[in-house]
């Protein structure tokens, strides 16, 4: 389990350096629905477009929409390389690294939340697939004072995405 995890975290770390290169020049591959072909679909997350209708994203990028729509072509373009940049290598993460957790075979810890209002806490968990392969990931919240904390999520997700991120920037409301 921790070998693999090892091996994966290199992948990852080489595939998040090509989209950090590559990012600016993705959009323009991109249909007019935001998706990007097959063959670019590793960069793009699984479960939106490159124009990210994720709440806080959409809030944070306001001063590029009018009524929630870009205002034109060029915010468009802005808007899906931020969106790359926010989700690098996302469906890489997802669709190669990931997995399909069936069970959950130990849980320790308080599962905090790394979303607002977050919760403080560390939380380790170990799941299995249908083959009965072993996944884990280990989640932690720890405020630092000033309505920030940190927040690290190692492993994989519920959903079956390897992560492996860590910030000091997170909004805390401990």
């Amino acid at each position: 389990m921790y070998t693999r995890f090892l091996i994966y975290l290199i992948l990852d770390l080489t595939i998040n350096l090509v989209g950090f290169t590559i990012n600016p020049l993705l959009p323009i591959f991109a249909d007019s629905d935001g998706n990007l072909p097959t063959w670019l679909r590793w960069f793009q997350t699984y479960d939106s477009t490159l124009d990210g209708q994720e709440p806080r994203f959409i809030a944070s990028t306001s001063w590029l929409r009018t009524d929630g729509v870009a205002k034109n072509f060029i915010c468009t373009y802005i808007l899906r390389v931020m969106w790359l940049y926010r989700n690098n290598a996302y469906g890489f993460a997802y669709s190669v690294l990931g997995c399909i957790p069936i069970i959950t075979i130990s849980a320790e810890g308080t599962n905090p939340s790394d979303r607002a209002p977050a919760i403080e806490g560390s939380y380790f968990t170990v799941f299995e697939d249908a083959d009965a392969t072993r996944y884990f990931q280990y989640k932690l919240v720890k405020d630092r004072g000033n309505g920030k904390c940190y927040e690290a999520s190692i492993g994989w997700k519920p959903s079956g995405q390897f992560v492996v991120r860590w910030t000091p920037f997170r909004k805390f409301n401990g």
